[in-house]
């Protein structure tokens, strides 16, 4: 058994090793960087009127199906325009949350309008890399306008 530890144990460290060189001039884990949100919501307007609404309301939250509080998005740099209050998410339009590509779920809403659930999938429309690979920097979040009802 102490054999058997003896070629495992430093066989593993160097595949971990390797795995972790760019050969490059980085030795690490490899990096994301994230230059902006995944999801950008550019517009949210009156689905009668075309007037643009400022201020709306996101909860209800869910990223590929599981369910997220609000404070969760704003704990990240790419975030704007945002405020957490329980939970809910207070958005200045246009404003923006999410890294990762993924499924986003939420209801939005304002004053004097429908709550609307949404479902898209955002991503970052352009990856680029350095050095062998790493980092990995993505930019150009999705960005969408939506339409809500009036009460």
């Amino acid at each position: 058994m102490k054999m058997l530890v003896g070629v495992f144990v430093p066989a593993a460290l160097c595949v971990l090793e390797l795995s972790c060189i760019d050969f490059g001039q980085n030795v690490g884990p490899c990096v994301a960087i994230y230059r902006d949100a995944a999801l950008h919501i550019a517009g949210v307007n009156d689905a009668k009127t075309s007037a643009a609404i400022a201020k709306t309301r996101i909860s209800d939250f869910q990223i590929n199906g599981v369910k997220r509080p609000a404070h969760y998005f704003t704990g990240f740099a790419t975030a704007y325009n945002l405020s957490a209050e329980d939970t809910v998410l207070h958005c200045t339009v246009p404003c923006g949350f999410g890294e990762e590509a993924s499924t986003y779920q939420f209801t939005i809403s304002a004053p004097g309008y429908r709550d609307t659930t949404l479902l898209v999938y955002a991503q970052h429309a352009r990856r680029e890399s350095r050095n062998g690979g790493c980092p990995v920097i993505f930019s150009e979040g999705s960005r969408f306008r939506f339409q809500i009802d009036p009460r």
